[in-house]
């Protein structure tokens, strides 16, 4: 993760099932997140924390900006627009996929943790 630079303040919700720390996540409901389940879909967030379900879990909101951490589900290039994979991670968006932001870091593959630059306003990839 890029040195000095910090996410912005995370956000409190209820975990709606299981959610891994560092994964995109959505809104499930009133004051509820769960983990991003489907390709190119759209975030809202990444888990701060890993946590069980009905149990408070911190988000850092994609709209609050700043750099934010995120697990890579394989190999990213620096300036990659990227976009959320079927297990929350983050990968290369492709045409049609809600593109989330762009990587600061390169990812050498599954599992790495990363800085991206959320997008102000979601658009799709053509």
């Amino acid at each position: 993760m890029t040195a000095g630079v910090a996410p912005p303040a995370p956000k409190t919700f209820t975990a709606v099932g299981a959610i891994t720390k560092y994964r995109f996540v959505k809104f499930s409901a009133a004051n509820s997140v769960e983990e991003c389940d489907s390709q190119g879909e759209a975030a809202m967030g990444v888990a701060v924390e890993t946590q069980a379900a009905d149990e408070a879990v911190s988000v850092w909101m994609l709209a609050d900006g700043g750099i934010i951490p995120v697990e890579a589900s394989a190999a990213i290039t620096v300036l990659d627009e990227i976009t959320t994979g079927t297990a929350g991670k983050a990968e290369a968006a492709a045409t049609g996929d809600v593109i989330l932001g762009a990587v600061v870091e390169a990812a050498g593959g599954d599992l790495e943790v990363i800085g991206f630059v959320p997008e102000y306003a979601a658009r799709v990839h053509a």
